[in-house]
């Protein structure tokens, strides 16, 4: 028999299938590995596994572009199984801004973007014609009082978000203009008014405001409201006495001799020492059992809280912590803001915002070289409404994201409030042709 000469002898022949068998033995795993989520960085030479980018958005069934590729999804979604790096994405949905980030997914682990807001594109519109001077928005945006001057006769209209049409909330007869003060921990509104023989102090609420209360008193009075959600109530100091005023009066403490004082959530007394630059405290039963000595003079106290007050000296904002092996935490800032959501501060200059939450610990949320003139809360995931001399702009911390929001070229913008309740942002503004109270859905 004769064979044909070839060169796959025996032996090349039993190369190629061991080199087969090899190859097999080799790429399978990679397959296997790269089909569970494993990818290898060439530039770090490490073996990775991949992540997952989860992102919700307010409102719901947006559309998400992933490094300039449109995904078929809408939100909300959950991308699995995506290599670790930096992604660019842009949120978009009809009638909306788009919203748009640099995001970084990494080894093993989920990158969240929840709760994203979105901005309806379109302009403010106009909802009541008035001066700057005469608006008094509460600080959660969801009242206004509107004040009138009528000869020696002062005015307030009240407009809430269940009628355009305003309810006459008070009419006092003075000279002077009355002081109008809105809480800054709910939407309880104070009157206080000059009389022939001293000086009348109302508390109102909005949503009663025939349960009005009045306080007379011959002094100039200081007043303090309540951090609580219940009944309109405040702490007013009459010489060195202070009365807690609600439905009705309860003489809280007798003997403060200092103008710089609060009454904290448990009704004990701080006060300001400026002799010994001193912060006491007083409990209930008159005995000092907390002093802090200072450096700097105290201008006011801001709040009170189990691990630390918030005082403000004459440049800077300071959270003193009630443990004394902790340091005190100091912010060149003074302008604040209360956010009732998760019971916090904000905390702003002319370049930076800060945060001092409710522990205490103080966090930069950002740093700008526009100039800061309002900030306002818009949701409990720290979003902020930020009014610069650049215009109005929605402020997310969080991504570090900025969306502007005005379009109509305002000449002055001021007293920005966020209803979230009813999903609006209003502002006093002044264009060319209009001035008023505008306002935008959001």
């Amino acid at each position: 028999m004769f064979h044909t000469k070839t060169i796959l002898t025996l032996g090349v022949r039993r190369f190629i299938m061991v080199f087969l068998i090899t190859l097999f033995f080799i790429i399978s795993p990679i397959i296997i590995l790269y089909t569970a989520g494993y990818t290898y960085d060439t530039k770090n030479h490490q073996i990775k596994t991949r992540g997952t980018l989860s992102i919700t958005v307010v409102p719901k069934k947006a559309s998400i572009t992933l490094n300039g590729i449109p995904l078929p999804e809408k939100t909300p979604l959950r991308l699995k199984h995506r290599s670790p790096g930096s992604y660019h994405i842009i949120i978009k949905k009809d009638g909306y801004k788009p919203w748009e980030t640099n995001s970084i997914i990494e080894s093993n682990k989920t990158t969240y973007l929840h709760n994203i807001q979105l901005f309806k594109d379109q302009p403010f519109t106009l909802k009541i014609d008035v001066e700057k001077n005469q608006i008094y928005p509460s600080h959660n945006g969801s009242h206004i009082i509107i004040k009138k001057d009528k000869a020696e006769t002062q005015e307030g209209l009240l407009f809430t978000p269940q009628s355009i049409n305003p309810v006459t909330l008070f009419r006092v007869t003075t000279k002077n203009t009355p002081i109008i003060m809105w809480s800054p921990f709910n939407t309880h509104t104070a009157l206080i008014h000059e009389t022939k023989n001293g000086t009348d102090v109302q508390i109102i609420d909005p949503k009663n405001i025939d349960k009005k209360r009045t306080w007379h008193t011959t002094t100039t009075p200081q007043i303090q409201w309540a951090k609580q959600s219940g009944n309109p109530t405040i702490f007013i100091k009459e010489k060195s006495q202070i009365t807690k005023f609600s439905d009705n009066s309860t003489i809280i403490h007798t003997e403060i001799a200092s103008d710089i004082w609060y009454v904290d959530e448990k009704e004990h007394v701080w006060e300001y020492d400026n002799q010994k630059k001193t912060l006491i405290k007083t409990d209930t039963d008159s005995n000092q059992d907390e002093q802090y000595i200072l450096n700097e003079i105290i201008t006011n106290i801001i709040d009170v809280f189990d691990t630390h007050v918030i005082v403000q000296t004459a440049n800077a904002t300071k959270s003193i912590p009630r443990k004394k092996e902790n340091t005190i935490q100091t912010i060149s800032a003074k302008n604040t803001t209360y956010n009732p959501i998760d019971d916090t501060w904000i905390i702003w200059s002319e370049h930076e915002i800060w945060k001092i939450k409710n522990t205490g610990e103080v966090v930069l949320l950002n740093r700008t070289g526009e100039k800061i003139k309002e900030v306002t809360i818009i949701d409990k995931y720290e979003g902020l409404v930020v009014l610069t001399d650049k215009g109005l702009f929605a402020f997310d911390p969080r991504h570090n994201v900025k969306i502007a929001l005005t379009q109509t070229p305002f000449t002055d913008i001021q007293k920005v409030r966020v209803d979230n309740k009813k999903r609006r942002i209003i502002f006093f503004g002044k264009t060319t042709e209009k001035q008023g109270i505008f306002e935008l859905q959001f």
